[in-house]
């Protein structure tokens, strides 16, 4: 799809070809309806594409209000297969630390867990510097940056 410009605004549209049908949200337009990444997938879909969304700051607070419109039985080893181990990492710790979101942090490492899936520590920020900064939480996170979330 083309890029959408209105007044300062570009929007650009990302596309995948195959998405698991519970992952997909119908939301009613004026032509009809059209078929939308749900909430869970959109969370992980802002860490896959950080840069084009705005960076962290910005993930943490559209996560923050994402987490409203999440439902718990989405959250499952299945999920967690659907992104990289990293996406899923820095999805879960902005959830577990920064929005102290237990429930939803919890029901992930479980499906993680559950899946299997190996964390092997990555930068929350992958442009900074990652000498000297603590990665000691569950995600294996090394946490050099602090994120700021607008309300």
């Amino acid at each position: 799809m083309r890029p959408t410009h209105k007044k300062s605004v570009k929007i650009n549209y990302i596309t995948k070809s195959t998405i698991q049908e519970k992952y997909l949200d119908q939301k009613k337009t004026e032509t009809g309806y059209i078929k939308v990444s749900s909430p869970e997938l959109t969370a992980l879909d802002l860490f896959r594409y950080e840069k084009r969304v705005g960076g962290l700051n910005r993930i943490g607070t559209i996560l923050n209000e994402l987490t409203e419109e999440f439902e718990p039985e989405r959250i499952n080893d299945e999920f967690v297969k659907l992104s990289s181990a990293s996406s899923i990492q820095r999805l879960g710790y902005m959830l577990d630390i920064v929005l102290e979101n237990q429930q939803y942090a919890d029901k992930l490492f479980d499906a993680c867990q559950k899946a299997n899936i190996r964390f092997n520590r990555i930068p929350l920020d992958g442009e900074e510097e990652t000498l000297g900064f603590s990665s000691g939480n569950r995600w294996n996170i090394i946490v050099n940056t602090e994120i700021e979330i607008d309300e």
